[in-house]
């Protein structure tokens, strides 16, 4: 990635402080001092109250950018386990172990105690033992007892069989593509990349297995700093980390110019007042939304009130048909309100708008997207 530096005017210490510390960080290719370097920069800005302001709002704009993603992981991992079972009873009900099918079980089990690490998320590799299952009882021409797990329209097609042990994985797995190309360009992966940096310097090489990560996501950040940490402590040439190391540099140059463009920028009051006039506010509990002097109730199991759920909880997320199709249709009471294609999720936020009497051509944050809807909350 190709980074150049955003030139500046700063009048405040915070960033002639911050420029100070980007210098250091930026005109080093020692590994040890560009990894205090590192150190110094991201430690201040968790501790001083200006920064961290910012770094608070992009955490919670990765937070966001996840909701859909944490409701498919969980979605996903409780069908796997619900498979999982009924698969093991039925190799136990009807005496179908051999020896593979024994291997692989004492494998599952392995990974299940956390024995067992993967580059792969944890639902793929739990996917992966109850596939290993079924085709070994196919291949044993004992496929009626695994029929239940074949979906003939799966794509693509498996030689080993078409078995499907998620309904929700598919879509998982979509959405973790989506955050990854959301990495590319949201300034939170760069802050993400650099979070754990003063975590990881401050352990001793016997406390590492103490450090803690929020999720399997976040830990991957903490254990990549990790790796870099330790290929240099190890006294490995320069060339041997050197693209990590830019990895990391490319990410601080870009966090950098946020914090001064945000530093930088004097407060627009009017502006402030002009979007807080244009917030929408809305009460799961009773489905109360509020616009302006504009009050309406959006009961639950109606199309507006489903779709306000749903937003309200992935503010900031550009969402697809498929994802209302998941969470809204089996909540919607009646048929010909669930949302069957784009212009059903259209017309709904039409009603909304009506309901809460917003005027033509006035800004509203729920709206279209390219081909995604979303809830944006400036």
């Amino acid at each position: 990635m190709q980074t150049s530096r955003m030139p500046f005017n700063t009048r405040t210490n915070d960033t002639s402080i911050l420029e100070r510390l980007f210098i250091s960080a930026q005109n080093t290719t020692n590994g040890q001092t560009a990894l205090v370097n590192l150190f110094d920069y991201v430690d201040y800005t968790i501790t001083n109250p200006a920064t961290k302001a910012i770094i608070d709002k992009l955490e919670k704009q990765r937070a966001g950018a996840y909701k859909v993603f944490y409701h498919l992981k969980s979605k996903a991992w409780k069908e796997l386990q619900a498979s999982k079972k009924i698969l093991l009873d039925i190799v136990d009900k009807h005496n179908l172990i051999n020896a593979e099918i024994n291997e692989t079980m004492l494998s599952l089990k392995s990974f299940e105690k956390g024995y067992i690490t993967t580059n792969n998320n944890n639902e793929h590799h739990l996917e992966s033992y109850l596939f290993e299952i079924c085709k070994n009882l196919r291949q044993n021409t004992q496929q009626d007892y695994v029929a239940q797990f074949v979906d003939p329209n799966k794509r693509p097609h498996n030689v080993f069989g078409n078995f499907t042990f998620s309904q929700s994985l598919a879509l998982f797995d979509s959405e973790a593509h989506r955050i990854e190309r959301l990495k590319k360009i949201e300034m939170w992966h760069c802050w993400y990349t650099l979070k754990f940096i003063p975590e990881v310097s401050r352990v001793n090489f016997d406390e590492i297995v103490n450090l803690k990560a929020n999720s399997q996501e976040e830990a991957k950040y903490l254990f990549d700093f990790l790796y870099l940490r330790e290929e240099i402590d190890r006294d490995k040439p320069y060339d041997h980390y050197k693209d990590d190391l830019t990895k990391y540099k490319d990410c601080l140059t870009r966090l950098h110019n946020y914090f001064i463009q945000q530093l930088s920028s004097p407060v627009n009051m009017a502006s402030l007042q002009e979007t807080e006039s244009h917030k929408l506010s809305f009460y799961p509990a009773d489905g109360l939304a509020e616009y302006r002097s504009a009050r309406y109730t959006f009961g639950a199991g109606t199309k507006g009130g489903e779709l306000l759920n749903f937003l309200f909880d992935s503010k900031n997320s550009p969402l697809e048909l498929k994802y209302f199709q998941d969470r809204c249709n089996q909540k919607i009471r009646v048929e010909k309100y669930k949302f069957k294609k784009d212009k059903d999720i259209s017309d709904t936020i039409s009603y909304i708008k009506a309901m809460l009497k917003v005027k033509k051509g006035e800004y509203f944050p729920l709206y279209k997207k390219g081909k995604c809807f979303i809830w944006e909350e400036r």
